[in-house]
């Protein structure tokens, strides 16, 4: 395997929870909200809306195919491909399990990013109403999120590394930094 692209996703990954455990802890608690819609709620609503739009991104960029025509993908199942030959069949079982367990959650992130990020549905804009979130929860994101740390850190054992934490940080987080502060105003 190819360590420059397991460092390079193991980045990726790292990147994509931090930006999620700021989201959930910005915007996820109530009173948090309260307190953002007190100060403008036009302002960080845009911030939320752009927040959720970039971890939806990333999770499809990390669950995109090996291939897009002759351009090869930094993602998942590059990792895994680069992998496969010379990992046991248990070891492979599971990495495959994971991913079609990825695969399927992430089916209503990628319509979401299809319909409203990198393009606009012409159907949901002119013949209703404009596509919006596809009923993704915060709950699913947390559930892709988990199996992507499973099937990393699978990786990792094989590799005789130690297992990360890719959820959690030592230093206080932007998120709770803002809220903090215009509590404090």
């Amino acid at each position: 395997m190819n360590e420059e692209y397991f460092e390079a996703i193991d980045n990726e990954v790292i990147n994509l929870h931090y930006f999620w455990v700021i989201f959930k802890n910005t915007y996820a608690v109530e009173k948090n909200i309260d307190l953002l819609n007190r100060f403008d709620p036009h302002f960080f609503g845009i911030v939320q809306n752009l927040y959720w739009d970039s971890i939806l991104l990333n999770i499809s960029k990390l669950t995109d195919k090996e291939y897009n025509g002759s351009n090869r993908n930094l993602s998942l199942l590059t990792i895994y491909n680069d992998l496969e030959n010379e990992l046991d069949n248990s070891i492979r079982r599971e990495l495959n399990n994971k991913i079609n367990k990825i695969k399927e959650l992430e089916k209503k992130v990628r319509f979401h990013r299809s319909k409203r990020i990198t393009h606009k549905d012409l159907k949901s804009v002119f013949y209703g109403k404009e596509f919006e979130s596809n009923g993704i929860s915060r709950n699913d994101i947390d559930e892709i999120l988990s199996l992507i740390r499973e099937f990393m850190n699978i990786i990792l054992i094989y590799k005789n590394k130690p297992e990360k934490q890719y959820n959690i940080f030592m230093k206080p987080m932007s998120g709770e930094i803002l809220i903090y502060n215009l509590e404090h105003s």
